[in-house]
């Protein structure tokens, strides 16, 4: 698993895109119109996760998801390995259910590793500091007082983060893991029912989008997959255990397929598979 090149190609995406959400947080951003001595770590890991208006994280966890593992089962079959392990153990699904315990651990610790790289660059640039609340009084009179005061504090469980930030950031850094960790079954068991291994790594990602463009127009944004990565830190009517369980509903619906125990393409001979 770690000796693929695309895990840590996950990694570089994740802190770039995390590093991207903690330049766009700072003194003189749009978002935020505060005296320097508001601006801590804590506020910006938030704002790089997703709460920020500017944050891109949110859009880039199905590519990071589809890179540890998502191809695997096709590279197997292209060289031959799934057709020898099957012999061997007898047990087609014993191998399936391998790959879908290592694919996302694997995209668990890619996330892990990823933000606890962010927190740590995160820690050099940002003073670490208990979140100050906003003086509105103090902001009256900045054009964008109407902006700063609203972005400021994350409506998900934003006691938390007043009075426990250190908790808060472990939590939503979780979710984040769990989330990437389920979704990076979707890919797998895609990969089961199709011979090219790139439209098996494209596929979940144009899925990812399209029940995006899909829940839009039903005025149901808030419940997109975009706002279940990060977004709803930014919204309010979302627990711990509803996201968990909305990452978990497409990780059940990617075991049940893999569940199978024949897909299309299992008895393929290796050359007439796609690369």
């Amino acid at each position: 698993m770690f000796h693929r090149p695309w895990i840590y190609l996950g990694v570089f995406l994740m802190v770039g895109l995390m590093i991207q959400g903690l330049a766009a947080y700072g003194p003189g951003s749009f978002h935020f119109a505060l005296p320097h001595y508001y601006y801590n770590s804590y506020v910006a890991f938030v704002f790089a996760l997703g709460f920020g208006l500017f944050a891109l994280l949110t859009a880039g966890v199905p590519l990071a998801a589809v890179l540890p593992a998502g191809d695997t089962i096709v590279l197997d079959r292209q060289s031959g390995m799934w057709a020898l392990l099957s012999s061997r153990t007898g047990r087609s699904q014993a191998v399936v259910w391998g790959k879908a315990l290592a694919a996302s651990i694997g995209a668990g610790v890619m996330t892990a590793v990823s933000l606890a790289a962010t927190w740590l660059l995160d820690l050099a640039w940002y003073p670490l500091g208990l979140p100050h609340r906003v003086n509105l009084t103090m902001l009256d009179a900045h054009p964008l007082a109407g902006v700063a005061p609203v972005g400021y504090q994350p409506y998900f469980a934003s006691q938390v983060f007043w009075h426990h930030p250190g908790w808060y950031v472990l939590l939503v850094a979780g979710l984040l893991t769990w989330a990437v960790m389920c979704f990076a079954l979707v890919p797998l068991a895609l990969s089961r029912w199709v011979s090219n291994r790139y439209v098996a790594l494209v596929l979940p990602i144009v899925l990812f989008f399209l029940v995006v463009s899909g829940l839009q127009p039903l005025h149901r944004y808030a419940w997109t997959p975009l706002v279940a990565a990060g977004g709803y830190l930014a919204q309010g009517g979302w627990h711990w255990w509803s996201l968990m369980i909305y990452w978990a509903v497409p990780a059940a619906g990617a075991l049940l397929i893999l569940s199978r125990p024949h897909a299309p393409h299992d008895n393929l001979p290796t050359h007439q598979l796609e690369v």
